[in-house]
C-alpha cells in the first residue's frame, strides 16, 4: 500500500487573471467517462447538473459538467457541424446547455484533434473553425481534446493541431477552457502552456486501484508530475487523469483521501469521475473537504516539487495528519524514482548519443560531392570490414537509410529541448538545415520506387522516409509517394487468400516456386508493411483498402503463428482455393524452427495493427509472441539468429532482432496503459537495448569541423567554417554490429555479426519512440 502525505505552503500571493482557454487555478468539475463511458444521454447529464447543486459539490467549486466521448451523432449534419446524437439527447445542444446554465453551472464538451474521436464518432481536425463556432454557439464553456484520431490524420503534429483548435476558440470570442487529453505524448508541459492549453494531460489513463505495478515502479501521473512540477507553469496545469474517488467504490477512506490528496497538492485539475446520483457518504466527504481543496485552488498555485518515501507507518500517520488539519509548511511524500546501477552508462546516454548520429552523418555526407543524388544506398557491412556494401535503389532495404535521417532530423525538430537536457546535443553539431539536405538528397531518386507492383517491401523502401517527409516537411511528393506505395502494395492482395502477395516467385537450395498462379507466397515480414496500408487507407477513407489489410493481418495470425507463438517465415497457399500448401521457415535453422528476426516482425507488427484497428486481438496476438520471445532468451538477452537452432552450437547474435523487438514492445506497452492494464514491457524493451548497446555498439563516430582561410574588409584574414565531417576512427561506419543478414545452411550470403542498416534504423526509431512517450525513466537515471 502506498501512503502520500499532501503538504503545502499557502502564503498570499496576488490572483493573477488568466487568458482565454486557461484559469489562474486547476479547474473542478465531473466528467462522464470515468462511469457512463460513452454511454451518455440527457438524462444522465441533468440528474447529475443536480446532484452536483443537491450535494453541495457544486458549491465546493465543482463547476464543469463535461459531456465526455458519446455525445455526437455517428455523422456530421448536411452543414458539416457536429450534433448531438438525437435518440440520446432530444433537446439538442443549445437548449441543454441553457438548461445547465441555469442551475448556476458551466457546460463542457467533447472532441479530437484527428479525423475521429476514441470511440470513432466525427472529430475536428479539418473542421476546426466550425467546430469552435458551433461550441460556442451552444454557449459551451470548456471543450476537452483528445488525441486518438490524430494518428489517423498523419498530417500535422500534436503541437499543430492543437494550436489550431486554440485558435479556432479564440477567434469565437467566447471565453472557452481548452483542456489537451494527449497522454503525455511529446512532452506537454514544455509547449502546452503556448498554445494556449488550460490543462493537458501529462500521462496514460488512471484506473480505480492502489496496486504497485509488478516493477515496482510507481505510477506514471504522479512520478511524471512530481519529476516535472519545477518545468510547468501556472495556468496550464498538469492533468494526472479524472479523480477515482467514489469509482466502483473499490478504494479505502484513506485511498481515497489519499489520492485526492496527491492530486490537490500537485495542482491536478479536480474532475469527479465517479457518479455524483449514487456517491457513498465517505467519498463525497473525500471530495467536500475544504482544507485539500484550499491546498488546490490556493493564490500560489504551485506544485509541491519533492515528495520522499511513504512507506513506513510515521509517514502515513503524517498524511492522515495533514489531511485532517491542513498543514502550513510546503512539503510532500511519494514513491522514489525507479533505480538504476550506477556503475552502467545512462541508457540516454547510449541511445542518444551525438557519436551515434554522427555515423550516420558520416555516411551521408560521402555523397555530397557526387553530380546526382544516390542511386545506391547501404544495407551492411561485412564480418569484421567497417564500410557499408551498398545495393540498388529497387532493393527492399534502401529506405532504411534515408530513415535513419529522418528520424535525426525528426529528433532536431520535436526534441532538440530533450537531448539538450539530457546532455546529448551541445549544438556541435551540423545545422538543421544541413540535416534537412541530406535527406532530401538521399530520396530523390526513391518516388518511382512507389510505383513497383512487383513487390511487397514498398512499406520498407518507402514509408520509413515518406511519412517524416509528410510529417515534418508538408512535401507533398513524399506524401503521393507514400499513397502511391500503399496502391501498389494493395494491388497485391488477394480476397480468395485473403492476404498480400509476398514473392511472386521463390528459388533457393532448398525451394523452387516458379508459378504465380499456383503458388501465393506470403512472409511474415510482411505484417510490418501493413502500417502504410493502414495509414493511407486512413489518408483517403479507402475501407476496402483498410479490410485488406485486416484480413491479411487475421489471416497471417492464423497460419503463420504456432500454437506455442512461434512464426512460420513462409506460408504458401493454393492461389485458386486460399487454402495452405506449405509452411516452412526459408531463412532459420529448419522448416520448424523459430527465426528470431521473423519472430520480431510479428510481435512489432500486429502491435502496429492493434495502433490502427484497436482489436484488442491482435494486441495480444503481439504480447504472445513477445512473451516466447522473451522466454527464448538467453541471460545475455542478446537474441541468436534462430531460437531454436542447436544450442550445442555457438549460434551468431541477431540485433536487428533485438531492437525491432524492442521496438514493438514500447508499442505494446503504450498499448496496455491505455487500456489501464499493467505492463512489464518497456522494462523489457530497456533491457534489450541496453543489453545490445552494451555489447555491440561500435566505437568512433566524432563531429569534426570543416574550416577554411578567407580573407575580408572588415577583419583581416579569418577562419571560417564550411562543413562537417566525421571522425569514424577506423571503426565501422554502422552504430551497431553483431546483426545476422543471414545464416541458414544455402544462404547465398551466410553472414553474421556484422553490421546492418534497419538494425541501426529500428534503434534509432526505439529511440524517437521513448522521446515521443515521454518515458522518465531517460530523465530518472540521469538526476
Amino acid at each position: 500500500m502506498i501512503f502520500l502525505l499532501c503538504l503545502l505552503a499557502t502564503s498570499a500571493a496576488p490572483t493573477l487573471g488568466a487568458p482565454g482557454g486557461m484559469e489562474s487555478r486547476p479547474q473542478m468539475g465531473w466528467n462522464s467517462w470515468n462511469t457512463f463511458k460513452a454511454n451518455i444521454n440527457q438524462s444522465i447529464i441533468e440528474t447529475t447538473a443536480k446532484a452536483l447543486v443537491d450535494t453541495g459539490l457544486a458549491a465546493a467549486g465543482y463547476k464543469y459538467l463535461i459531456m465526455d466521448e458519446g455525445w455526437q451523432a455517428d455523422e456530421r449534419a448536411t452543414d458539416g457541424r457536429q450534433e448531438f446524437n438525437s435518440t440520446r439527447f432530444p433537446s439538442g445542444g443549445s437548449a441543454l446547455v441553457n438548461h445547465i446554465h441555469d442551475m448556476g453551472l458551466k457546460v463542457g464538451i467533447y472532441s479530437d484533434s484527428g479525423i475521429f474521436t476514441c470511440g470513432f464518432a466525427p472529430g475536428s481536425w479539418g473542421y476546426e473553425d466550425l467546430d469552435a463556432q458551433t461550441y460556442a454557439d451552444w454557449g459551451t464553456d470548456y471543450l476537452k481534446y483528445d488525441n486518438c484520431g490524430g494518428f489517423h490524420a498523419g498530417t500535422h503534429t500534436q503541437q499543430e493541431r492543437f494550436q489550431t483548435m486554440s485558435n479556432a476558440l479564440r477567434n469565437t470570442g467566447r471565453d472557452i477552457f481548452y483542456s489537451l487529453c494527449q497522454w503525455g505524448h511529446q512532452f506537454p508541459w514544455y509547449w502546452a502552456d503556448q498554445v494556449g492549453a488550460g490543462s493537458y494531460r501529462m500521462s496514460g489513463d488512471i484506473y480505480a486501484s492502489f496496486a504497485q505495478d509488478k516493477a515496482g515502479a510507481c505510477p506514471t501521473a504522479y512520478c511524471l508530475n512530481t519529476g516535472y512540477a519545477g518545468e510547468k507553469g501556472r495556468m496550464s496545469w498538469a492533468d494526472m487523469d479524472m479523480l477515482e474517488v467514489g469509482v466502483g467504490n473499490v478504494m479505502s477512506e484513506v485511498e481515497e483521501q489519499t489520492h485526492f490528496s496527491f492530486w490537490a497538492a500537485l495542482k491536478s485539475p479536480l474532475i469527479i469521475g465517479a457518479d455524483v446520483t449514487k456517491i457513498r457518504e465517505q467519498s463525497l466527504k473525500v471530495l467536500l473537504n475544504r482544507d485539500i481543496i484550499a491546498i488546490s485552488q490556493d493564490q500560489r498555485g504551485e506544485a509541491v516539487k519533492y515528495l520522499p518515501d511513504l512507506s513506513t507507518e510515521d509517514q502515513t500517520q503524517k498524511r492522515n495528519k495533514v489531511y485532517h488539519e491542513h498543514a502550513e509548511e510546503a512539503d510532500g511524500l511519494t514513491t522514489p524514482p525507479l533505480s538504476t546501477n550506477s556503475s552502467e552508462i545512462p541508457l540516454s546516454y547510449m541511445l542518444f548519443s551525438p557519436k551515434a548520429a554522427a555515423k550516420i552523418w558520416g555516411v551521408a555526407q560521402q555523397s555530397f560531392s557526387s553530380p546526382a543524388p544516390p542511386t545506391l544506398f547501404p544495407e551492411y557491412t561485412k564480418p569484421g570490414g567497417t564500410k557499408y556494401v551498398y545495393r540498388e535503389l529497387d532493393f527492399w532495404t534502401s529506405g532504411f537509410f534515408p530513415g535513419c535521417l529522418y528520424l535525426l532530423l525528426e529528433r532536431r525538430r520535436k526534441h532538440i529541448h530533450l537531448l539538450r537536457h539530457l546532455g546529448q546535443s551541445d549544438g556541435q553539431e551540423p545545422h538543421q538545415m544541413h540535416l534537412e539536405f541530406a535527406c532530401s538528397w538521399w530520396t530523390e531518386n526513391l518516388h518511382p520506387n512507389a510505383h513497383l507492383t512487383t513487390t511487397h517491401d514498398l512499406g520498407f523502401m518507402i514509408f520509413p522516409w515518406a511519412r517524416p517527409a509528410w510529417e515534418l516537411n508538408h512535401d507533398r511528393r513524399a506524401f503521393e509517394s507514400a499513397i502511391m506505395a500503399a496502391k501498389s502494395l494493395y494491388s497485391r492482395y488477394d480476397d480468395t487468400v485473403g492476404s498480400i502477395r509476398s514473392w511472386d516467385v521463390c528459388v533457393t537450395k532448398r525451394y523452387k516456386f516458379l508459378d504465380p498462379s499456383k503458388d501465393f507466397l506470403v512472409i511474415i515480414d510482411n505484417m510490418m508493411n501493413l502500417d502504410m496500408v493502414f495509414w493511407a487507407a486512413a489518408q483517403l477513407g479507402d475501407q476496402d483498402m483498410y479490410n485488406a489489410a485486416v484480413k491479411h493481418a487475421e489471416t497471417t495470425r492464423t497460419h503463420h503463428i504456432r500454437e506455442d507463438f512461434s512464426t512460420f517465415h513462409v506460408v504458401n497457399f493454393e492461389q485458386k482455393t486460399g487454402v495452405p500448401k506449405e509452411k516452412i521457415t526459408n531463412q532459420g535453422y529448419s522448416d520448424t524452427s523459430s527465426w528470431s528476426r521473423g519472430q520480431a516482425w510479428a510481435i512489432a507488427g500486429f502491435a502496429q495493427t492493434y495502433g490502427w484497428t484497436r482489436d484488442v486481438s491482435f494486441l495480444e496476438t503481439a504480447i504472445s509472441c513477445a512473451e516466447y520471445f522473451i522466454a527464448q532468451l538467453p541471460s545475455t538477452w542478446i537474441p541468436p539468429w534462430d531460437f531454436t537452432a542447436p544450442k550445442d552450437e555457438t549460434q551468431p547474435p541477431d540485433v536487428s532482432a533485438a531492437m525491432i523487438t524492442a521496438y514493438g514492445m514500447l508499442l505494446i506497452h503504450e498499448a496496455l496503459t491505455s487500456l489501464g492494464r499493467e505492463s512489464a514491457y518497456l522494462k523489457h524493451a530497456f533491457r534489450l537495448i541496453r543489453a545490445t548497446c552494451t555489447t555491440h555498439m561500435n566505437g568512433g563516430g566524432q563531429y569534426l569541423k570543416l574550416k577554411r582561410t578567407i580573407d575580408t574588409v572588415e577583419h583581416g584574414t579569418v577562419e571560417e567554417e564550411v562543413g562537417w565531417d566525421v571522425d569514424g576512427e577506423g571503426e565501422p561506419e554502422t552504430i551497431l554490429n553483431g546483426a545476422t543478414i543471414n545464416n541458414y545452411e544455402f544462404a547465398p550470403r551466410r553472414w553474421a555479426n556484422h553490421g546492418l542498416v534497419y538494425a541501426d534504423y529500428f534503434f534509432l526509431l526505439a529511440g524517437n519512440k521513448l522521446l515521443e512517450m515521454g518515458v522518465p525513466e531517460l530523465f530518472e537515471e540521469r538526476a
